[in-house]
């Protein structure tokens, strides 16, 4: 019997319970105990009876009324099943079903067996049943929403599974192999495993999940290598860094060899890769070709050193480089911008600077008192062909100027304070040597050369690739007392240095002119009581003031556009 029987049962009881005996009033009646003897059955009066049987059918109607009003019985009282949504594989792949699984759901009312369920899977597709498969076609995240019902109520319960590509058999890989500026290094050789490749190139390895490591090795360069994990195409990159081997470079006094402490810097490939005092120590790269190395202009104890430069390989390391002494004082000039010009000897043999309270120990010339000097200075231009030397045969010498095309210089040269200027453009390559020159200037009257001599040599500088103006050290005034015409002769080094050979190769030629180039320029300063600016020659008016001359790296006067 359900709960609504029972309750309609208890219901219709309530009226017995509540009926008393049937006999006519005052009826007496026997009734047993226990024992089974009979007890006489006391009849009230009527009356009496009624207010009994009140008594006692008030306290059971009270109970049957509880049960009964508690409102009309309930038919339905269905209760809804609990969804419980499950999925296996929750991570695979697009070419692999999934089980989804709805076994895990249940019914309070126990109606399990008439559950029903529906799926939908998050693509757009769907699916009933318990247990059912599904496969998607793309990858990415899915979240499956399960309704389960009862036929009266149903309930949902949601499981999201993550789909990705099938795993290929082999993946793409691009290997490069980078310097530390992180440019590629053609000539690397890379090795990974049994794909091995020179410079940046693709391969394929299989697919796998564990680590792989790859290698790269080139001449001039610390191995190197990387790690990945092959579970995708990727680029590869291995850096390898340059070989390096220490470098000391030194500044010294030129003619004295002592050490000084001007500012250098070290470059390579046009960039500069170290800076500081003098001594320099550094690490360079193995792989460059050439080393260039600066010093600054440098004033050390009352001495000033010109700027200059060198080029080396690293095998030379430790260089010296050797700075120039610049002149106190040059041409009566003051050279070295310390404000004194010279030093005198006074008829008691004192000393005297001219200025200042310090004694310059620089150089002064006997045709020097103080006077305001002159500057004399001319330009020779043109050129209808190439004029060159080299160490072939019959190129070693050539005539640059000829005393029959050239005005013959002043008398003033003579009595010219300090050393006379003479430069020439000249043309040179960097990718070839031994590209050094000397003048012979010869000299005389107009008819005659009576006299020659040889400058110093200009040597060779792979920092310069082209035209470049060079200075001709060492041309003294005397050279001209025997007259005041002369040439310049053009000399291959191979020629005019004693201790070098010609091989007769011809692949180290210095041009000195072409039809569009060809430049020389001769100056000297001197001491004179006239104020004529025809011995000027043709240097401009800006030119005459002494102040306006800059000797600084070669100690010989020049006019300061001159290079």
């Amino acid at each position: 019997m359900d709960a609504a029987g029972r309750d309609r049962s208890r219901c219709s009881a309530v009226p017995s319970q509540c009926r008393a005996g049937n006999g006519p009033a005052g009826d007496h009646s026997r009734v047993s105990n226990s024992s089974g003897s009979s007890m006489p059955r006391l009849t009230a009066p009527p009356r009496a009876r009624r207010l009994v049987l009140i008594a006692g059918v008030l306290p059971a109607l009270a109970f049957g009324l509880a049960a009964c009003d508690s409102g009309p019985p309930d038919t339905d009282g269905n209760q809804p099943p609990t969804a419980v949504a499950e999925a296996s594989p929750t991570d695979t792949t697009t070419d692999a079903e999934v089980t989804f699984d709805a076994s895990g759901s249940s019914d309070p009312d126990d109606d399990a067996g008439s559950l029903t369920y529906d799926w939908e899977f998050g693509d757009g597709d769907g699916g009933s049943g318990e247990t059912t498969n599904h496969a998607f076609d793309a990858a990415g995240e899915y979240t499956a929403e399960l309704s389960v019902s009862d036929g009266e109520s149903s309930e949902t319960d949601e499981v999201t599974v993550s789909i990705m590509a099938p795993k290929p058999d082999s993946v793409a890989i691009t290997y490069r192999p980078l310097d530390t500026d992180g440019t590629v290094l053609e000539g690397a050789e890379v090795t990974d495993g049994a794909v091995t490749g020179t410079g940046e190139f693709k391969g394929s390895v299989a697919y796998s999940t564990d680590t792989r490591k790859v290698t790269a090795e080139r001449d001039g360069y610390e191995d190197g290598s990387s790690t990945y994990t092959p579970e995708r195409s990727q680029t590869v990159e291995i850096t390898l860094a340059e070989k390096t081997a220490e470098v000391t470079v030194t500044a010294e006094a030129l003619e004295t060899e002592t050490r000084l402490s001007s500012s250098l810097a070290l470059s390579a490939d046009g960039e500069t890769i170290a800076e500081g005092e003098s001594p320099l120590t550094t690490e360079a790269s193995i792989n460059v070709d050439e080393l260039t190395v600066s010093a600054a202009e440098h004033k050390e104890d009352k001495e000033v050193y010109a700027d200059t430069s060198d080029t080396f390989v690293l095998e030379d390391s430790p260089v010296t480089l050797g700075q120039r002494r610049v002149p106190h004082c040059v041409n009566g000039l003051d050279n070295d911008g310390d404000g004194l010009v010279g030093v005198w000897t006074d008829e008691d043999g004192n000393d005297i600077p001219t200025k200042g309270d310090d004694g310059d120990p620089g150089c002064t010339s006997e045709l020097d008192d103080g006077e305001r000097h002159q500057i004399f200075a001319r330009q020779y231009f043109g050129a209808t062909d190439t004029v060159s030397v080299s160490s072939a045969e019959g190129e070693r010498d050539v005539l640059i100027t000829d005393r029959e095309d050239v005005q013959p210089l002043p008398a003033t040269i003579r009595k010219a304070v300090g050393n006379v200027y003479v430069s020439t453009t000249n043309q040179i390559d960097a990718e070839k040597g031994g590209q050094g020159f000397a003048f012979k200037v010869k000299t005389g009257p107009e008819d005659n050369m009576v006299e020659s001599n040889l400058t110093e040599i200009v040597r060779d500088d792979n920092s310069v690739d082209g035209w470049r103006t060079s200075v001709l050290l060492g041309v003294k005034p005397e050279w001209f007392d025997v007259g005041l015409y002369f040439q310049f002769i053009g000399v291959h080094q191979c020629r005019a240095d004693p201790d070098l050979t010609c091989d007769g190769s011809g692949d180290d030629e210095v041009v000195f002119a072409t039809d569009e180039k060809s430049e020389r320029f001769v100056s000297f300063a001197y001491e004179s009581d006239k104020d004529s600016k025809s011995e000027a020659g043709t240097l401009s008016a800006k030119f005459r003031e002494s102040d306006n001359v800059s000797v600084r790296n070669t100690g010989y006067v020049r006019p300061p556009g001159e290079r």
